[in-house]
């Protein structure tokens, strides 16, 4: 038995090595001599039953040779092999899983492998994950991908089938998908957009957010994996008045260390039309529970930096997702636009 389980793992060590040594397969595209096809990085997205936001930035495929199928794995190779990992996820792309990341001025291409996510979320059963593949629908009167709290399937790995059976296949760091109830929307009772920040000055991203006519209860923020990401964020709720002077004030507590209380400052000189007074506080959150209360028409600020990371980042791709509480409800749904970070890239370049 000790036999077995010696060449088992040194069978996985030639799956599988240390982070940071490629696999025979990993730094070029099989067969063509290629370079790497993809960065390796931290990567997030999202899925619900019927959509998703899962983006890998990676061109394995020539331009008349499109992808044709993808495979998903845990990069714990050992783990697979005594059957203790979830299996890898696979399923079959078309033409348009091939895209052009919006804003970057670099012309990277992306490969969207959300459909698999989709119909992991909305078909039977699946080994190996979390609740069976069963989706997040209340249709069939269960609880809410809110409800039942956040259900995420990571992966270290991928592989990708062109359309002339050449492969590709590369270490991706990190990607984890959280199923959510659907994508978030400015019809619903919470609307939230993000807004890319200069990241030389260490803030990376805000999430900007206000109600309608009823309150709501913001509860979680998510935006990287577990591994990779400290939970840290800055928050502050008030009134669309205060956004520019919490994101000066933000970017001066970053740039002087992130420590400490996040101070707004002196009041502001505003236009006679915009409300008088100091802006309301800023506050480092837990991302996991931020419990912040907006009442009808009101409005929030989340800010996303590196203090919000455990390393300081090569690459990041992520669709952020916001938990909030409405009518005695919680609700998960996921961003559409991107947060993209390339290190040694100039600032403001997305």
């Amino acid at each position: 038995m000790t036999r077995l389980l010696l060449g088992a793992a040194a069978l996985a060590g030639l799956a599988a090595p240390w982070p940071g040594v490629p696999r025979l397969g990993d730094a070029v595209a099989a067969g063509t001599g290629r370079t790497p096809v993809g960065p390796r990085g931290v990567y997030y997205g999202w899925a619900s039953p019927a959509d998703a936001r899962v983006w890998l930035e990676a061109a394995p495929c020539d331009r008349d040779d499109p992808p044709a199928r993808v495979v998903l794995e845990s990069g714990q190779a050992l783990a697979a092999l005594l059957g203790l990992a979830p299996p890898p996820l696979a399923f079959a792309l078309d033409g348009s899983a091939v895209l052009s990341l919006p804003g970057a001025q670099d012309q990277a291409s992306a490969l969207d492998v959300g459909a698999g996510f989709v119909a992991a979320s909305a078909g039977p059963d699946r080994p190996g994950s979390a609740d069976g593949g069963r989706g997040s629908s209340d249709a069939d009167g269960g609880p809410g991908a809110a409800a039942r709290g956040p259900r995420r399937e990571a992966f270290a790995r991928a592989r990708v089938t062109c359309r002339s059976w050449r492969e590709a296949a590369w270490a991706l760091g990190r990607l984890e998908v959280e199923q959510v109830d659907g994508p978030a929307g400015d019809d619903r009772p919470l609307a939230v957009v993000l807004v890319p920040e200069p990241a030389h000055t260490g803030v990376y991203a805000v999430l900007l957010l206000w109600t309608w006519d009823e309150p709501v209860t913001l509860r979680s923020v998510g935006y990287a994996p577990a591994s990779a990401a400290t939970g840290r964020v800055v928050a502050g709720v008030g009134s669309a008045d205060s956004w520019p002077e919490w994101r000066a004030a933000i970017r001066g507590w970053s740039e002087a260390g992130a420590r400490g209380a996040v101070d707004p400052g002196r009041p502001a000189v505003r236009p006679y039309w915009r409300a008088d007074g100091p802006a309301p506080p800023l506050f480092v959150r837990d991302a996991a529970s931020l419990d912040l209360a907006l009442g009808p028409y009101s409005t929030a600020l989340i800010a996303l930096g590196a203090w919000s990371f455990r390393r300081p980042l090569e690459y990041l791709l992520a669709f952020p997702t916001v938990t909030y509480e409405h009518a005695g409800a919680l609700r998960r749904v996921g961003l559409t636009e991107p947060l993209r970070l390339v290190k040694r890239q100039e600032p403001g370049v997305r």
